[in-house]
């Protein structure tokens, strides 16, 4: 699972290298639009890849997908609603105004996302 999953990254970063260019080396705007993250399910082992959009989009995606990796059974997909490139603007965000929140008095002690719920969580 966690070879597929690299094969996953590095074919991103193959067909997005433009993009990771022009995101001044964030990783803002890395990923393809579809993808919303991967986790590996702790019961039985396989790689989760979340894809975003309407059924034709979604079996785009996984073409896309199956055709970075060899042929692995372990692989499966889950429809989410958000994007990673969107999880990872607002974390980029929230970086990018630190200063200003804390002059405000707010102190964040994290910032991270959770894919699973499609949201970026901020514990301060």
């Amino acid at each position: 699972s966690i070879e597929t999953y690299n094969q996953i990254l590095n074919g991103f970063s193959g067909v997005e290298q433009a993009t990771a260019l022009a995101s001044e080396n964030t990783n803002v705007g890395v990923y393809p639009d579809y993808y919303g993250g991967a986790y590996i399910d702790q019961q039985t082992g396989e790689l989760v890849v979340l894809i975003v959009g309407d059924e034709e989009e979604q079996f785009a995606a996984q073409a896309q997908i199956a055709s970075l990796t060899s042929e692995d059974e372990s692989l499966r997909y889950q429809v989410c609603e958000v994007s990673y490139n969107k999880i990872l603007s607002v974390i980029e965000n929230v970086r990018e105004n630190h200063a200003m929140l804390v002059a405000e008095g707010v102190v964040i002690d994290a910032v991270f996302d959770d894919i699973l719920q499609g949201k970026v969580s901020v514990s301060v």
